[in-house]
């Protein structure tokens, strides 16, 4: 699902020109919380049942450079749920040609806000998070290999 459109900015661009790597972790953090929200972790969730999610792992790959006044957009997906962990694949692509500049991997957990431990994922949201999955595995993750 698109998580993310926007442009890219004169002042998030490094001595190089490019995007920095604040102006992408900006965004593939935004697409998170959009995925998130989409599965059923939205605001409401969290505060009901004190609940929050914990980025645990980040894994970039920068592929393309992104520029002043490019516009871009993220592809993002649940590639697989655990007992308490969720992991999702982020795909920024340079619109309008598609052209994938970056993706990202993060693994999250979800966690009890008062304890801070981990707590299992309920079943409504497993079943939401991966629509096409066999025991929480997607059936056909897209790598960006595939994009």
């Amino acid at each position: 699902m698109i998580t993310y459109c926007g442009s890219i900015q004169q002042w998030e661009c490094d001595h190089m020109g490019h995007l920095n790597v604040t102006g992408y972790m900006s965004r593939f953090n935004e697409a998170t919380w959009v995925l998130f929200s989409s599965v059923g972790i939205d605001r409401e969730y969290m505060i009901e049942n004190k609940i929050g999610m914990s980025a645990v792992r980040h894994e970039i790959n920068y592929t393309s450079e992104l520029l002043p006044g490019d516009t871009c957009y993220i592809d993002s997906r649940v590639i697989a749920v655990g007992n308490s962990s969720l992991k999702v694949i982020h795909t920024l692509f340079k619109d309008p040609q598609s052209k994938i500049c970056a993706s990202c991997s993060v693994t999250a957990v979800h966690i009890d806000r008062n304890s801070r431990k981990p707590i299992r994922i309920p079943n409504e949201l497993r079943s939401s998070a991966v629509p096409n999955s066999e025991n929480g595995r997607a059936i056909e993750p897209r790598s960006v290999e595939n994009a």
